[in-house]
C-alpha cells in the first residue's frame, strides 16, 4: 500500500491471520482508531469475522491476509470468505 493511500477493506465472513510485514498505517474499524507500526518489526494479529476496516498508509505498507481455503479461483475465494453487507454476514454465519 503506497504511502498516502486511503483505502476501505471488505467484510470478512471468516477469521483471517493478518501480517503487516513493513510500513505504518492508521486503521479505523468498529473497534476504534489504531496505528499498526511495522517499521521496526512485523506485526501479526487475528482478524475476526465481521470486521471491516478503512486505512491511511502513513508509510509504504505491506499488509497480507492469510486464510486457509480449498478454493482455486479468486471468485470462489471471494464468495466463500467475503460478504457485501452485514446482513449477508448474519445470514452466512447463522447458517453454519
Amino acid at each position: 500500500i503506497p504511502k498516502g493511500t486511503c483505502l476501505v477493506g471488505e467484510i470478512h465472513s471468516t477469521e483471517w491471520i493478518i501480517v503487516v510485514s513493513r510500513g505504518k498505517i492508521k486503521v479505523v474499524s468498529e473497534e476504534g482508531i489504531s496505528i499498526v507500526d511495522a517499521t521496526e518489526k512485523p506485526v501479526t494479529f487475528i482478524s475476526p469475522a465481521g470486521v471491516k476496516r478503512a486505512g491511511f498508509a502513513l508509510e509504504d505498507t505491506w499488509w497480507t491476509g492469510f486464510r486457509h481455503t480449498g478454493d482455486l479461483t479468486t471468485e470462489e475465494i471471494r464468495k466463500e470468505h467475503l460478504v457485501a453487507s452485514y446482513d449477508l454476514l448474519e445470514d452466512k454465519t447463522c447458517g453454519q
